[in-house]
């Protein structure tokens, strides 16, 4: 999963069950990219849009579909397919999902999340859009450095204080073993339940 617009890239790997819902994977892709408010969201397929917001006008879009009706395996199924994953439109943050590799759990083997790469933190969910993002980040560096910044550059610092308070010298690191850990559970008890 890479985040679109963003140089040097945020991106994570990861390897999911391919049952999981599509409701499920964004809640997960949330969390692993370090996203804390829960705003529009959906995944685009072949010019049709996956989502719990079915009265968001995108446009050209050939079909609108309840997101709870589908599983990853029924977007991305073989090596080399792709989506794109939307979290907060206003924004337009839009991710590549690329499905790498498919491959068997073994007979025993539980059907966990693992997590095997990632660089840097999400952008700060004020921000609007890449090109802002770009922006708050400069000026941050800007009066981390010392240097004088102009007004706007004191908003958008503002913006980077306000929204990343645990991030404030880090806009690099993210963590997510927590976050890997409940959701390998929430898959374990949902498995016993069925």
């Amino acid at each position: 999963m890479t985040l679109q617009g963003i140089d040097p890239p945020i991106w994570r790997m990861f390897d999911i069950p391919s049952n999981v819902s599509l409701q499920f994977l964004s809640d997960f892709l949330m969390s692993v990219m370090g996203y804390e408010w829960d705003n529009y969201y959906g995944f685009f397929k072949a010019g049709n849009w996956y989502s719990p917001y079915s009265n968001l006008d995108y446009g050209k879009v050939k079909h609108r579909y309840s997101i709870d009706k589908f599983a990853l395996s029924d977007l991305l199924a073989e090596n080399g397919d792709c989506m794109i994953y939307e979290f907060n439109s206003l924004g337009g943050w839009q991710h590549d999902l690329k499905l790498v590799s498919v491959a068997e759990y073994g007979k025993d083997e539980p059907k966990i999340i693992h997590y095997l790469g990632g660089e840097r933190a999400c952008p700060v969910e004020g921000s609007e859009g890449p090109e802002h993002y770009t922006q708050i980040l400069s000026a941050f560096m800007k009066k981390k450095a010392g240097e004088r910044l102009t007004p706007e550059e004191e908003s958008d610092v503002d913006i980077y204080f306000y929204m990343k308070k645990d991030f404030e010298d880090k806009p690099n690191q993210f963590h997510i073993d927590r976050d890997l850990d409940y959701y390998s559970d929430r898959l374990c008890s949902r498995r016993k339940k069925s």
